[in-house]
């Protein structure tokens, strides 16, 4: 009988929890709906409208300025403005650039704190979470003004929710906010030798982290033993090791395929070289085709990663018409600045232009190498691509760089692993087998010149091809990949990515779900790699700029 009567007892016990559960699930939903209501009801701001997310209703801020990396650091800076404002102390430790700030503070400023919150009319439409331990939100989000300022917990995730347009999925989240950390008052003791017959006890007054992080978990307490929290402080906000702090800028590649000053100098070169020594697609229009990749590139790139330095530009002389030469973030470099001389100017060969990308002047140590048809997809901390001690990261593909000799089977980004793999075979390097993903490339400026001065004549042959050749090495891609890995420059990372190629039906159809579900790191669309009729072109371009347009909406700081 008593164990009948206890498992009735477990399971009354598991009933009234989901019975509660289920009351707790029916009163948040009506307090969300009195909220919102309330909300419309004395809202006289025009740009607040609801939107579906996540399954419901949820308040948006809607504007076409939308910039993600702005949004996250003026949720910052806000926050920062009313613990200041209220003589709160507080401290931060350098995070990652695509996560919400944290913002640490005392345990007992947390009521007053979010009191202020709550009836601050610039929040109406913010929304908070709580954060257990574990850094899991506990529970859903909810609109701060139903904050229960008398609910104790380890920490607090706040945030506006911000939309391009009504119908846009390009928007702000949780992401783009602040979390804040409240930290416990707590004593250590310690045994100290008083003499040789007894001991005393130290008691020390702290402060303990409610959630992990890697800079510091437990400090003086800074109510009475403030000098001590502020050398403690001093030491703990420094650079890790593990964290990126670095100049890192972005280089691009780019050509204006329609410009007829251009195309007059490639027919010339044309006239002139052995067409046979050419790999078959090296001279392919498509190569060169237009959509405006590059003006949305440069959007991915203000949207998530802000901690680029500065963008260079590299190309035939040529300026975007778009492009806004007065933003001191972005310069335009031409081929005559970096070629080392005349010695295959003018010139069509990408892995050649390549060759030269280390010479720009005032170009970082570290930088990242994009196509222009490349895209950020959303915001990445500088550690996706470098680790804190400067290291590059690459990322294998599974497709193979086979073991057979060069061939006219053989594809450009084929023939130039292959001949990396001799090159460095040469001199007693390791041997690699297997390609790398299409993402931008994290390089070393000194790695490469260290690479150079040890290959020149492969360095001087690259860059004295017009169009891509048999002899070529990919100097920025498999070459320096495989060079930094064999020397200790670079170690395998992982990063989520897919190519599209937009002229078929599986690529537009990837191209659509990465859209609406904005799950990966980055993207390449290669348009030209799939043969295709004039009208199939037109179609593919069409795709490609409405795409893009979905994708990446808002205008950057980078456009006229």
């Amino acid at each position: 009988m008593n164990v009948i009567a206890k498992k009735a007892k477990r399971f009354g016990a598991k009933v009234n929890r989901k019975v509660q559960s289920r009351i707790d699930e029916v009163n948040r939903k009506q307090n969300k709906k009195k909220s919102l209501k309330s909300l419309r009801e004395t809202n006289v701001r025009s740009d607040l409208m609801l939107l579906p997310a996540s399954g419901e209703q949820m308040l948006f801020r809607v504007t076409h300025k939308l910039n993600l990396s702005k949004i996250h650091a003026d949720s910052r800076s806000c926050m920062q403005k009313i613990l200041e404002e209220e003589g709160m102390i507080h401290w931060e430790f350098p995070t990652k650039a695509n996560v919400a700030s944290t913002i640490h503070t005392l345990q007992t400023n947390q009521n007053r704190l979010l009191t202020i919150l709550k009836n601050r009319p610039e929040f109406s439409h913010w929304y908070f979470q709580y954060i257990k331990q574990d850094g899991k939100p506990a529970g859903a989000p909810r609109l701060v003004r139903e904050i229960n300022g008398t609910t104790k917990f380890d920490a607090v995730r706040l945030y506006e929710r911000v939309a391009f347009s009504p119908t846009s999925n390009f928007r702000s989240g949780s992401s783009q906010g602040v979390l804040l950390s409240f930290w416990t008052e707590a004593q250590l003791g310690s045994n100290e030798s008083v003499d040789s017959d007894g001991y005393s006890e130290t008691i020390e007054q702290v402060i303990v982290a409610p959630i992990w992080n890697e800079n510091a978990t437990l400090l003086p307490n800074p109510v009475s033993r403030q000098e001590e929290f502020h050398n403690s402080l001093e030491k703990a906000m420094k650079t890790l090791s593990t964290q990126v702090d670095f100049a890192i800028d972005a280089v691009y590649t780019w050509v204006d395929g329609s410009d007829n000053v251009w195309q007059a100098q490639k027919a010339s070169a044309l006239n002139v070289l052995d067409a046979e020594e050419f790999v078959d697609e090296a001279v392919s229009d498509a190569r060169f085709a237009d959509h405006d990749e590059l003006k949305y590139s440069l959007r991915s790139i203000a949207q998530f990663a802000p901690w680029i330095r500065k963008i260079w530009i590299v190309s035939a002389g040529q300026t975007p018409k778009w492009l806004n030469m007065n933003n001191p973030r972005v310069e335009v470099v031409s081929h005559e600045d970096i070629w080392p001389d005349e010695v295959g100017l003018p010139n069509f060969n990408s892995h050649a232009i390549e060759s030269n990308l280390h010479r720009i002047k005032g170009l970082a140590d570290h930088y990242l190498y994009f196509n222009d048809d490349f895209f950020l997809t959303r915001p990445l901390d500088p550690g996706a691509f470098f680790f804190g001690n400067g290291l590059s990261k690459v990322f294998f593909s599974r497709a193979m760089v086979e073991f057979t000799e060069v061939s006219t089977l053989d594809n450009a980004s084929s023939i130039a692993a292959k001949n990396a793999r001799t090159l460095l075979d040469s001199r007693g390097y390791q041997l690699f087998s297997r390609k790398f993903f299409h993402t931008p490339s994290a390089l070393n400026r000194k790695i490469v010149e260290q690479a150079e001065s040890e290959f020149p004549d492969a360095f001087e042959i690259t860059r004295s091809a017009q169009f891509r050749d048999t002899m070529d090495i990919a100097v920025s891609g498999s070459f320096y990949f495989n060079y930094a890995l064999a020397t200790g420059s670079a170690v395998p990372g992982q990063i989520k990515y897919d190519y599209i190629d937009p002229a078929t039906e599986s690529g537009r159809d990837r191209m659509k779900r990465m859209i609406n579900r904005r799950d990966k790191d980055c993207i390449v669309i290669n348009d030209g790699s799939t043969p295709e009729t004039d009208e199939e072109r037109l179609r593919t371009d069409r795709f490609i700029r409405e795409s893009l347009d979905l994708l990446l909406p808002a205008k950057s700081e980078f456009e006229l």
